[in-house]
């Protein structure tokens, strides 16, 4: 039994997987799986790798390049051809013998090799170092600016709290200057009440004292000229003491 796969496209350096699958429901026990490569420059086929008694063995210039990656357990012989060149193009056949079996199941691929992938070049370290040193550059102007702007912040705002301050200080001396200057109003007043009031008193007194020694001198003349010598002398002890007063200058 022959089953052929569609053709497999690898790039040069790139891994290839041939598989290789039994075709069964059951499973069975394989015995032997055989891969051959043949091409057009080579007719003759030459094996690429065999398992036989639970080893697998990889030959000629595939032995450090294929690698058994299927299951045999599960019926599954499939090969994997890493880093692929241009002389590995052309027809892989898989053969599985089974136990007790006489038929061998054969499966073949068409491998077909086309030139590796354009890349693009990997950075050097002469650019990896520009790219940093760039990066470093930016990073400082954008420390720097950061910095500049911070400080005209804190400027602006040390200002502002000076002005404020300052403002406060003018209020405050103001509001003292008023308070000082209307104290001394009222300090420099009271003596001139005080002033006047001892005044007002000083001509109360007077004004009280002056009808009182006029008056009596007065009825003293007239009581002399009409009243003989001996009344006058009985009358005069009438006036001769006359009881003091708060307003007489004698009674304090």
């Amino acid at each position: 039994m022959v089953v052929s796969s569609p053709e497999l496209l690898a790039h040069v350096g790139d891994s290839a997987l041939l598989g290789c699958v039994l075709p069964s429901a059951v499973k069975k026990q394989v015995t032997k799986v055989d891969w051959m490569f043949s091409s057009q420059e080579r007719a003759e086929g030459e094996f690429v790798l065999y398992y036989f008694a639970n080893l697998s063995v990889p030959v000629g210039h595939f032995k450090d390049r294929v690698h058994l990656v299927g299951k045999i357990s599960d019926n599954d012989g499939s090969i994997l051809l890493q880093n692929v060149r241009e002389a590995d193009q052309g027809v892989y056949t898989c053969e599985i013998q089974v136990h007790k079996e006489s038929a061998v199941f054969k499966k073949t691929t068409m491998l077909r090799v086309v030139p590796a992938k354009l890349t693009t070049p990997k950075p050097t370290d002469a650019f990896r170092t520009d790219v940093l040193s760039n990066y470093q550059h930016v990073i400082i102007v954008g420390i720097v600016c950061f910095t500049i702007i911070l400080l005209a912040i804190l400027g602006v705002t040390m200002r502002r709290s000076h002005r404020h301050h300052r403002s406060e200080n003018h209020l405050e001396n103001t509001s003292k200057a008023k308070s000082e200057a209307h104290v001394y109003s009222t300090v420099t007043t009271q003596p001139v009440i005080e002033e006047e009031e001892s005044s007002r008193a000083s001509e109360a007194t007077y004004m009280t004292m002056q009808p009182v020694w006029p008056s009596w001198r007065a009825e003293q003349k007239k009581s002399s000229a009409i009243m003989p010598e001996t009344e006058q002398t009985l009358e005069r002890p009438r006036f001769a003491k006359r009881p003091p007063t708060k307003e007489d200058p004698g009674s304090q």
